[in-house]
């Protein structure tokens, strides 16, 4: 982002409605405000509401995310729900990742929260696109879980953790060719993604419990 549209943004962020003339930094000439101006309307940033230019939602969403010394977004920790389903078997339901990071490896299903759903929305929603289940979700408790490779940090994830007992598949699909049922004592350990075995034997998961692994490659 140029420095004058990242100027503009700031000052939208400290008065939520400027006019023309209050907004256009000293010394920068009216043709090159415009410029940058327009280009801040068009990526639907900011807006003209009668004499006064103001933050979108979208530039709202954007300000929530920004460090204010570098105008650079800020890396922050990401929200899951963690879905521990068992069947009558008592074997666990795991899940291989497709995607880096941990491609290859095995944990329970997870995935990110989506703006506006309450976290059981967000665990219904993950049991059926990761599973092809339903079933009764129980929250168990919340954990951070952190992991580093080689002392550098790869994930910050503050999990939700969900048990369903006997899920069922939803009628007329399978179970999806990543997921797999296998009994706690018989997964091979080293196979899994890191601290995912240590998060599930947290007898009542808390915020003040932190899950944090440290792999070497």
């Amino acid at each position: 982002m140029h420095i004058l549209q990242q100027k503009i943004i700031a000052s939208l962020i400290k008065q939520p409605g400027l006019r023309f003339n209050k907004l256009r930094p000293e010394g920068v000439e009216s043709n090159q405000f415009v410029y940058h101006l327009k280009v801040l309307m068009r990526d639907k940033l900011i807006k003209q509401t009668g004499n006064l230019y103001q933050l979108t939602v979208g530039g709202k969403q954007l300000a929530d995310k920004l460090s204010y010394k570098d105008f650079r977004p800020r890396v922050q920790p990401k929200i899951v729900t963690m879905l521990v389903c068992k069947n009558s078997k008592g074997e666990y339901l795991w899940q291989k990742r497709t995607k880096e990071p941990f491609h290859g490896l095995v944990s329970f299903p997870y995935g990110k929260l989506h703006l506006g759903e309450t976290i059981q929305e967000a665990a219904t929603r993950e049991l059926q696109e990761k599973t092809n289940m339903a079933g009764k979700l129980q929250h168990t408790g919340d954990a951070y879980w952190l992991v580093y490779e080689n002392d550098e940090l790869i994930i910050h994830v503050l999990c939700h953790l969900f048990r369903v007992n006997n899920p069922k598949l939803t009628k007329g699909l399978i179970i999806p060719p990543d997921c797999f049922w296998l009994a706690l004592d018989k997964i091979d350990k080293t196979s899994l993604v890191p601290g995912i075995f240590e998060l599930v034997k947290l007898k009542q998961p808390h915020l003040d419990q932190i899950v944090s692994v440290n792999i070497a490659k």
